[in-house]
């Protein structure tokens, strides 16, 4: 079965998968095949895509490829710097693809200064050594700025990877890449100025990676029609996989007349870490008294602004779902926005987890842009 990390625990190497079924699996370091033949303790991020075979609500035999969809399909000479160049606005309409506190300056140096510490200049003339390469002192510097320039920029595009890397795992489940004899193309989703689609084109290629394709460039329409077979379509968000039908309009729009049910066991004794600090010291009831009451203030704001609450897509269980924001103090210093999971199901809606602004606003993009100037930033 597929899935994906919901939580993780980088003490303990445990935690919780979210299967495709929608289900929960316990997980645990020692069930993944790399620690079984290598004795090679992973270290995943939320997020990370897995397949396992599940035994009761328990996952066994866990693989996972740390390299992305796409990253598996094409081989890119500079991977960072193709993203980069996504975001040109020669390319793509602009928009703002980092955090709000997104300091590159500041990054750099840091960057910077753990390439001294930790002598990446040392690495990279081993790697020299390794490859029977001569020793050249000028391209291992040259090779160590390089690699803080892709640390900093995978920050600065930290959205757009996202973006590209989750619209591409969703093409190639709808079998939307378009090939040739001598290539690959998709709709990235994007557009241009001129508001035409933006794709991302490969030529089949044989390198030492693995990959059957290498990335070629970013084209429009004009290209792609005479060199391919067909246009190739954007990704499908609205398209239910485990029904095969049309995405029902009370899943976009919350219903602010219908319940919240809350399953307070499993987002306090399961979530409670993304929860405020403060929250930590609180009892289960304690938790689930307050959160009642900060669940009936979301409702209120989504009652008077229906924008407040946002449909995203959440690749892990390939469903559309929907965004609200919890406001947690408000008004005082201490003040924290979280984005808070519901899904329609019965007789109103269901609390599915809780989850820091940035995952969130990563998962809400892949339908389209939110408005940042709202809630939904960080």
């Amino acid at each position: 079965m597929d899935g994906s990390i919901e939580i993780w625990n980088l003490n303990n190497g445990n935690g919780v998968i979210r299967g495709v079924d929608g289900k929960n699996y316990k997980a645990d370091f020692r069930d993944f095949q790399e620690f079984r033949t290598r004795a090679i303790r992973v270290s995943l991020e939320i997020g990370q895509d897995v397949s396992f075979t599940p035994s009761g609500l328990k996952a066994e035999s866990i693989e996972y490829d740390s390299r992305s969809a796409i990253l598996r399909f094409a081989w890119f000479r500079n991977y960072p710097k193709t993203i980069a160049e996504l975001a040109d606005p020669e390319h793509a309409v602009a928009e703002k693809w980092w955090s709000s506190n997104f300091n590159e300056k500041e990054l750099f140096e840091r960057t910077s200064n753990k390439a001294v510490e930790q002598n990446w200049f040392a690495e990279q003339q081993a790697k020299q050594a390794k490859n029977n390469y001569k020793k050249n002192d000028a391209a291992a510097r040259l090779a160590v700025q390089e690699q803080i320039i892709k640390v900093v920029t995978r920050k600065k595009y930290e959205i757009l990877f996202s973006y590209f890397e989750r619209t591409f795992q969703r093409i190639e489940l709808e079998k939307k890449i378009v090939y040739s004899e001598t290539g690959a193309v998709f709709n990235t989703g994007l557009g241009n100025k001129f508001n035409k689609d933006i794709y991302a084109v490969f030529r089949a290629t044989k390198n030492d990676f693995g990959n059957p394709y290498e990335f070629e460039k970013f084209s429009d329409e004009n290209y792609v029609g005479i060199n391919f077979p067909e246009m190739p379509e954007p990704a499908d968000y609205f398209l239910d996989f485990e029904t095969g039908k049309r995405v029902p309009s009370d899943n976009l729009l919350l219903d602010s007349t219908k319940p919240i049910f809350s399953d307070d066991k499993h987002l306090f004794d399961d979530r409670i870490m993304r929860f405020p600090g403060s929250w930590q010291k609180f009892s289960d009831v304690e938790c689930a008294s307050t959160f009642m009451t900060l669940l009936d203030v979301t409702k209120r704001r989504v009652r008077r602004n229906f924008r407040a609450a946002i449909p995203f897509y959440y690749p892990g269980v390939r469903k559309i779902q929907m965004l609200l924001p919890v406001t947690f103090y408000p008004g005082t210093d201490q003040q924290e926005i979280r984005a808070i999971v519901v899904a329609r199901k019965g007789a109103g809606y269901s609390v599915e987890t809780i989850m820091p602004l940035d995952w969130a606003y990563k998962n809400a993009r892949l339908i389209a842009k939110p408005d940042r100037d709202d809630w939904l930033d960080f």
